[in-house]
């Protein structure tokens, strides 16, 4: 059979599960975990047309043939969108994350590890916080390999932003384990990391949705980060996020989203937090701006805008220069991705520390400094 073309995803919506059943009948049936039946498309679609769900094993099958290339893009883009309807089981997401992560590029870094990488999807069009937030951690000393990609389904991603901030974000495993080593900050391009995404990037970037991808960006560093900020845009799988981290081995994570959506801790409304720590029971709670010294702000006065656009505002804010609502944005998420390195005691310590490194420059002058030693 011929490969189908990226644009076949794209059908009518009356066109959609017409194609989708023919292709599943013309694919063979894919050979499942040894010991375990054959996975059969048309079967795999029709079972999660009805809300079933994966166990661990045959979600790490799925990827796995997946990668591999064997499955026409249409069913892949089905399964896709099928699973973000009825929202992803801890099951399904450990075993994608499994699975991706065997065949991962490792970066060669050993000790604690921050990454502040979210899922992104919120479609609310901030700037780049989660990417402030980590420079700022990496300016407080922490070792932060920040883990991130191009945009898929939002305007801007971390990598755009930092390569127009002057950041080369296109390292192999060895040079970004360096920079982690020499200047406290690292960057993993998603799609040379993860080489297998390439087999689901054209996908993704046809529905132009969310998908279990975004989801796995954040457990899949290739650092194997054990500290992080996770920012998700559906307070839904927000506790399944936390309880996957739990079982890949985190040792202290903070899974937010805002009451208004945002996949960071907002400062429009109040943020709930799943709070991981190795060997203990999620803990969950409500935090919110106000209580760390922050005035409720607009959503139109947090929005950015295309990559060069964001990279001016993340360079003022670094340097000092911005002190409106945006500034105390990425001061809050980096306070808070301080408390997940653990490198101070509390959100309210790493708050404050956050605010005086931006106010006296140390932030900017970190910036300046990473750019100037990278390899």
């Amino acid at each position: 059979m011929p490969k189908p073309t990226v644009s076949e995803v794209s059908d009518s919506p009356s066109q959609q599960p017409a194609r989708l059943a023919h292709q599943a009948r013309e694919t063979e049936a894919v050979p499942a975990e040894q010991g375990s039946t054959e996975v059969i498309w048309s079967d795999l679609l029709a079972r999660l047309m009805a809300g079933n769900r994966l166990s661990e094993a045959e979600a790490a099958h799925i990827l796995e043939v997946v990668f591999d290339g064997a499955v026409p893009a249409p069913i892949v883009a089905g399964v896709l969108v099928l699973l973000r309807q009825r929202e992803e089981t801890v099951e399904e997401l450990l075993g994608f994350a499994r699975a991706m992560a065997g065949r991962m590029v490792v970066v060669p870094v050993e000790g604690k590890i921050l990454d502040t990488c979210g899922t992104g999807g919120d479609r609310q069009g901030t700037i780049n916080v989660s990417t402030a937030a980590g420079l700022v951690a990496s300016a407080a000393g922490a070792r932060v390999l920040k883990h991130g990609g191009r945009a898929a389904s939002s305007k801007t991603g971390s990598a755009d932003v930092l390569e127009q901030l002057g950041v080369n974000v296109n390292l192999g495993p060895d040079d970004v384990a360096r920079m982690v080593e020499t200047t406290g900050f690292g960057f993993a391009l998603a799609t040379r990391f993860h080489p297998a995404m390439a087999a689901v990037a054209p996908i993704r970037r046809a529905l132009g949705i969310p998908t279990a991808f975004n989801f796995l960006g954040p457990l899949v560093n290739p650092g194997h980060a054990r500290h992080q900020l996770v920012g998700v845009f559906d307070r839904r799988l927000a506790p399944a996020m936390a309880e996957v981290l739990v079982a890949l081995g985190s040792e202290h994570a903070l899974v937010v989203c805002g009451d208004d959506g945002m996949d960071e801790v907002s400062l429009i409304a109040p943020t709930q937090v799943w709070e991981v720590r190795s060997r203990q029971p999620v803990r969950s709670y409500s935090i919110q701006a106000g209580g760390y010294g922050f005035e409720t702000s607009s959503l139109s006065m947090l929005q950015g805008g295309d990559a060069a656009e964001n990279a001016r505002v993340l360079r003022d804010i670094l340097c000092g220069d911005v002190t409106d609502a945006r500034r105390d944005l990425v001061a809050l998420n980096a306070g808070v991705a301080l408390y997940a390195g653990d490198m101070v005691a509390s959100i309210s310590d790493g708050v404050e520390l956050a605010i005086s490194l931006i106010s006296d420059g140390r932030t900017g002058a970190f910036l300046d400094e990473l750019i100037a030693g990278q390899l």
